[in-house]
């Protein structure tokens, strides 16, 4: 079975090619997102709460679906990292930051 997502053209049935400066922009943005979560995701004290109800969704084989508050998706981006996770956002051109 193969999942596919719906992009923004296939729902909206228009198609909205970036500029060059929105391009360029996005390049920036990450760029510096991509270093600023990492500085400040090392130097962060975490305190998790109900963790093994995690290890033991893992350890049944299956997956569990997080949701997380807007302004916590920055420190979420590094917490999550290297964990074989998916994401879900909205059509929203920012949810292509994430």
């Amino acid at each position: 079975m193969v999942s596919t997502i719906p992009t923004r053209e296939a729902v909206t049935g228009t198609q909205t090619p970036a500029g060059v400066t929105e391009r360029l922009k996005r390049w920036i943005v990450s760029e510096v997102g991509y270093w600023a979560i990492l500085v400040f995701g090392k130097t962060v004290r975490w305190e998790v709460e109900g963790w093994e109800n995690h290890r033991a969704i893992e350890n049944a084989g299956k997956r569990a679906i997080y949701t997380c508050w807007h302004d916590r998706i920055f420190l979420a981006t590094y917490f999550w990292r290297n964990r074989g996770i998916v994401v879900m956002t909205s059509l929203n051109k920012d949810g292509e930051y994430i």
